[in-house]
């Protein structure tokens, strides 16, 4: 029997349907909505690897959505946010606002 944890089941979807992701630039911040809730994690994870400062990923009520805040810091835009996020593999970048 073969057995994977929560963490690897999730990137395994996330491989196979794509992330969908909505940026909202305010000032020094970005709004970063997320389609599916379990995927905030995942995203928090990367932006953090990066150096990117974010805040907790927490669900929007009667979704399956979730959202988080990122600090553009460093010289950090939410133009590089958007190309970094949108280089991600299996991402998705949404046109409508966060």
């Amino acid at each position: 029997m073969i057995t994977a944890s929560r963490s690897q089941i999730q990137k395994v979807i996330a491989q196979v349907e794509p992330l969908k992701v909505w940026l909202r630039p305010t000032g020094t911040t970005c709004k970063v909505r997320i389609h599916r809730a379990e995927d905030g994690s995942l995203l928090r994870e990367e932006l953090l690897a990066h150096a990117y400062e974010c805040g907790k990923v927490l669900p929007i009520a009667g979704t399956e959505q979730a959202q988080m805040i990122v600090r553009l810091e460093n010289g950090k835009s939410a133009q590089d946010l958007e190309r970094w996020v949108g280089s991600l593999g299996n991402v998705t970048l949404m046109l409508d606002p966060a």
